[in-house]
């Protein structure tokens, strides 16, 4: 965005040029439009026809029968708390086994 002290400079001007207040008014609204950076992608692309290098992350509906003490959030892939999250960090030996066979199949 542009800083508020350069709009309000331009509009000074551009109102001392006998512009009107609403052809001010939509010209900062387009340069600031113009100076916000563009989106980012949120996955990077794969090529087409590429296979991923790992099965997708388990629903909550597959980990309905997980043990209690394992963290749901870790089979996910999802667990940013490392050694201080009160849930085991063990990789549930359903998904070890969903894991293996992605690997074969490959």
């Amino acid at each position: 965005w542009l800083e508020e002290g350069k709009d309000w400079r331009r509009a000074g001007r551009a109102l001392e040029k006998g512009w009107d207040a609403a052809t001010v008014q939509r010209k900062l609204t387009a340069l600031r439009e113009a100076a916000k950076p563009a989106p980012r992608p949120l996955m990077p692309a794969s090529r087409p026809g590429s296979r991923p290098d790992r099965p997708p992350p388990p629903t909550d509906a597959e980990l309905a029968n997980l043990p209690a003490g394992l963290c749901k959030r870790y089979q996910q892939g999802r667990c940013h708390k490392g050694r201080s999250c009160k849930w085991k960090h063990e990789l549930w030996p359903e998904l070890q086994a969903r894991w293996e066979k992605f690997r074969k199949s490959g």
